[in-house]
């Protein structure tokens, strides 16, 4: 599985922490997934302009002897902030790709910074 958009100008990397609340599979079977059936693995976030958000989860279906994942959507779509709340922490780090790779780029800890103007 490989992140991917219309251009792909940006690349990257992704790393979370498991929420203290609730774990995927919690958060799933509360709103009433079979997660015997349906294991989730992960989870899939889309965005793009006008406020548009979409959410859906990655889970093993152990009903089928494929080596695929399936994705599941709920019918009532996470908000921004709901999908930030399944996890304790979570961190996005995006470089321009175009004709570069930064990944092996040690990143400073300390900002720089810079006071905005109004």
């Amino acid at each position: 599985m490989k992140a991917s958009v219309q251009y792909n100008d940006y690349r990257g990397t992704v790393a979370a922490d498991i929420s203290d609340y609730a774990l995927l599979s919690d958060y799933l079977e509360d709103k009433g997934v079979d997660v015997d059936r349906y294991e989730p693995i992960g989870v899939h976030f889309y965005s793009g302009y006008s406020e548009y958000v979409s959410v859906s989860f990655i889970c093993i279906d152990h009903q089928s002897d494929e080596r695929k994942a399936v994705t599941l959507k709920l019918e009532k779509n996470l908000s921004v902030v709901e999908f930030l709340d399944l996890f304790k922490r979570l961190e996005i780090i995006l470089t321009f790709a175009k004709g570069h790779d930064y990944s092996d780029w040690e990143l400073e800890d300390n900002p720089i910074i810079i006071e905005c103007r109004e």
